[in-house]
């Protein structure tokens, strides 16, 4: 059986799916997530995925895309958030990217940017993709 866990503390959402079997007491990690949820006007709210990570053992299986659609649900629900921004750091486009593209999320090129150790090396790119609920 698989579980979703949500907990809310000062507008910071964490999930975690987990799987539970019926025949052994233990539970296997899947993924978790990491949501802030934030009024982006005075009748709109946002929600912003910045840490989302799924298990090497559940990569490729669906499970991904069954938290991720979990999540929205529940933001939507409970929160009224009508648009989804999903921020990762670009050592990870090829794989994240197509599986937010497989999602209906969309490249935000105009809100990327970077990140900086220090005023003369960037480190990472960070990459936007947007959903509308």
């Amino acid at each position: 059986m698989i579980i979703f866990k949500h907990t809310i503390k000062n507008c910071r959402l964490k999930s975690s799916i987990i799987k539970s079997y019926d025949h052994i007491p233990q539970i296997e990690f899947i993924g978790h997530a990491s949501t802030t949820i934030l009024n982006k006007n005075l009748d709109e709210r946002v929600a912003y995925i910045t840490r989302f990570q799924i298990s090497n053992n559940h990569r490729y299986s669906g499970n991904g895309s069954y938290f991720l659609n979990n999540i929205e649900k529940y933001v939507d629900k409970n929160f009224g958030v009508k648009n989804i921004e999903f921020i990762f750091q670009d050592h990870r486009l090829d794989q994240t990217g197509n599986f937010l593209f497989k999602n209906d999320y969309e490249k935000n090129p105009d809100n990327d940017y970077y990140d900086y150790l220090n005023l003369e090396k960037d480190v990472w790119k960070i990459n936007h993709f947007t959903k509308k609920l």
